[in-house]
């Protein structure tokens, strides 16, 4: 019955499945895109990009999966991306490093064409889960926007607000509270 279980499970994971037969590959910058089960209405994607070879994966190549996914969510008649800082988690880049590089990337993705007007991202939401890491990343967000504009990118920087930053914090006690009471 615990096999049946995994099994089940498994069979449940299209995501393990797609890799499995070879279908997502993983190069740098291809992207991938799955309608998303949760949504009714058909028009939420699921988007992957390949990070590389295992072990090569910096600032540069960071630059090309975002530039690749931005345009390529862009050409779909996406106008928003939700996403989590790809390129920071443990033993990867530094925050200022992914933030430079990201922005760099969308700056790729969303500029040097007229035609590019039309067909690109106008919103790019980062989700952090992590409340300790809000006040670095709004502040090096801030320090791209002059940087940016001086090679042609406009943004506009809705900050969080203050509830936002304690809501934060209040979810990231809960969730430790509770991992500590299932111990």
């Amino acid at each position: 019955t615990g096999n049946r279980a995994m099994k089940l499970k498994r069979e449940n994971c299209i995501l393990t499945q797609y890799t499995e037969r070879g279908v997502i590959h993983g190069k740098l910058g291809q992207p991938f895109f799955l309608p998303d089960p949760r949504d009714k209405t058909g028009d939420r994607l699921i988007a992957l990009a390949g990070m590389g070879e295992p072990g090569r994966f910096g600032a540069p190549e960071l630059t090309v999966l975002v530039r690749e996914l931005c345009w390529s969510l862009g050409r779909m008649n996406k106008r928003h991306l939700a996403t989590v800082l790809i390129g920071t988690g443990l033993g990867n880049l530094n925050l200022r490093e992914a933030v430079s590089a990201w922005m760099d990337g969308i700056r790729r993705a969303i500029t040097g064409s007229s035609y590019d007007q039309e067909k690109r991202l106008y919103r790019i939401t980062f989700v952090e889960k992590n409340p300790e890491r809000l006040p670095p990343l709004h502040r090096m967000l801030n320090e791209e926007v002059p940087r940016q504009r001086r090679f042609g990118l406009e943004i506009t920087y809705f900050r969080p607000s203050r509830a936002e930053f304690e809501r934060a914090k209040q979810d990231d006690r809960k969730q430790l509270k509770k991992t500590l009471d299932e111990r």
